[in-house]
C-alpha cells in the first residue's frame, strides 16, 4: 500500500508541476497581449485627440534664447512669430504671472525689443495653471503632421525644460486652432486694462481652454 501511495503522490506532483509549467508561460503571453492591446489602444486615443494638434519643432529655436529675452524663468514659453513687416510676442507664465514682450526678430537671429517694455498681468492661480498644465500636455504629445499656414504666423511652444511644439496658423475645428485661439486670448489679457474689457479676455480665455478638454 506504502509503494502504491507513493507512486500516487508522485504522478499528482509530476501533473501538478506540469500543470504549472503550461500555466505559466500561458499567463506570460495573456499578459503580454493584454499589454499590447492596451498600448494599442491608448495610442489610437493619443492620435484622435492630438492628431491635429502641435507637431514636433523643426525649426531648432532655442528655449533659453527666448527665456533671456523676456527676463524671466517660465512654467510656460509661447511664442508667436510674425512676419518681418509685424512685431512678434513672447508670452511667458510663471506662476500666476503672464509676462507679454515684443520683439522683432531679424534675419541674423538676433533680438530687437521695440521701446515700451513688457506688458503683465497677474491671474487666478487655477487659471494659469490651467494653461500650464494643458499646452504642455500638448508638448509632450505631439501627434500632427507639420503643414503650412497662410498668414506667414508662426507659434512655438516651450515647457519649463525646453521641449517644444509648433503650428502654422491652423485650419478650423482642429486642436492646433485651439491652442492658437487660447495664445490670442492670453494676448488680449494682457493688453486689456482691468475692467469689463479684461474680465471679457479672461472669459474667452477660459472656453478656449475647456474647448481643449474635449
Amino acid at each position: 500500500m506504502d509503494m502504491e501511495r507513493r507512486g500516487k503522490l508522485r504522478w499528482k506532483r509530476i501533473l501538478t508541476l506540469a500543470g504549472i509549467g503550461v500555466l505559466v508561460p500561458l499567463m506570460l503571453l495573456g499578459y503580454t497581449l493584454g499589454r499590447e492591446a492596451y498600448e494599442s489602444r491608448r495610442q489610437a486615443h493619443l492620435q484622435a485627440r492630438y492628431g491635429d494638434g502641435l507637431w514636433p519643432c523643426m525649426m531648432g529655436d532655442s528655449a533659453e534664447a527666448y527665456r533671456q529675452k523676456i527676463g524671466m524663468p517660465s512654467d510656460l514659453l509661447m511664442v508667436v512669430l510674425a512676419p518681418p513687416d509685424q512685431p512678434s510676442e513672447l508670452i511667458a507664465i510663471s506662476g500666476s504671472n503672464v509676462r507679454v514682450q515684443e520683439f522683432e526678430l531679424f534675419p541674423s537671429g538676433t533680438f530687437r525689443a521695440p521701446p515700451g517694455g513688457p506688458r503683465q498681468v497677474a491671474l487666478a492661480p487655477d487659471l494659469t495653471s490651467a494653461i500650464v498644465e494643458t499646452i504642455t500636455e500638448d508638448i509632450h504629445n505631439v501627434r500632427a503632421e507639420p503643414n503650412r499656414g497662410m498668414d506667414g504666423l508662426y507659434y512655438l511652444f516651450f515647457t519649463a525644460s525646453g521641449q517644444c511644439g509648433e503650428t502654422w496658423t491652423p485650419r478650423k475645428g482642429t486642436r492646433a486652432r485651439k491652442l492658437v485661439e487660447a495664445t490670442h486670448a492670453l494676448l488680449q489679457t494682457a493688453d486689456s486694462p482691468e475692467g469689463s474689457r479684461q474680465e471679457q479676455a479672461i472669459a474667452r480665455l477660459r472656453d478656449a481652454l475647456e474647448s481643449l478638454q474635449d
